[in-house]
């Protein structure tokens, strides 16, 4: 594509400077400023495809460079999750849970009055503070 695009444009200096060439109309000083002004647009044509060449050698060198170190993740990643693997997730092992709220088992023998609990409640509370 980018070939084309060179020939077209050598191709329309060309056609440039043969029709200058050719006419009989044109001044000996309009002549030579188009010979100079199409040499200099043939020449900046080249730097410009010099330039994007480099360019790509760049981002081909980037891309190889990026190919490797995703190679080298992979393999890090893949030792990383074979030796979690072989080794226990303590994770998944779980503490047993204290629950908030302990209820006691319904045996019909030893209830307590709400008011008997906190009064006692209380007064252990006030024994501490006195110490």
């Amino acid at each position: 594509m980018a070939d084309e695009v060179c020939q077209y444009i050598e191709d329309a200096l060309n056609k440039i400077v043969n029709t200058s060439d050719q006419s009989g109309n044109v001044r000996k000083d309009l002549k030579k400023t188009i010979f100079e002004t199409v040499s200099t647009l043939r020449n900046l044509f080249h730097k410009m495809k010099e330039m994007l060449d480099e360019e790509n050698r760049q981002n081909k060198h980037l891309e190889n460079e990026i190919t490797v170190m995703n190679k080298e993740l992979d393999n890090c990643r893949s030792t990383t999750h074979k030796g979690q693997a072989e080794t226990p997730n303590l994770r998944k092992q779980e503490l047993p849970r204290t629950n908030s709220r302990q209820l006691l088992p319904p045996h019909g023998s030893n209830r307590k009055l709400y008011s008997s609990v906190v009064a006692a409640h209380v007064e252990t509370k006030n024994k501490v503070l006195i110490r």
